[in-house]
């Protein structure tokens, strides 16, 4: 999902959620309500996740097209990317 800044990330119930956003020129992540500010970070909290539960985005449209790949590409050695949904205006 994509949208405007916010200050708190998705939640949405059975599924785990992985928030990028760009604060202040910084991106910062977020895996449930645990921040983190650099994507090593977030991976590593969601290897250490003990629920087995689907993986979501939420993603920020002020986020770089760049970092977007680049978490793709780490997401993308545990998980298979099947679909990437865009919400439009």
């Amino acid at each position: 999902d994509t949208g405007k800044n916010t200050s708190t990330p998705v939640q949405q119930a059975d599924v785990k959620v992985l928030s990028i956003r760009l604060e202040h020129n910084k991106l910062q992540y977020a895996l449930e309500k645990e921040s983190f500010t650099s994507l090593n970070e977030a991976i590593n909290a969601l290897k250490n996740s003990k629920k087995s539960l689907p993986l979501y985005l939420a993603v920020d449209q002020q986020v770089p097209s760049g970092e977007l790949v680049k978490l793709l590409a780490k997401l993308s050695e545990k998980y298979q990317v099947a679909n990437i949904l865009v919400k439009s205006d």
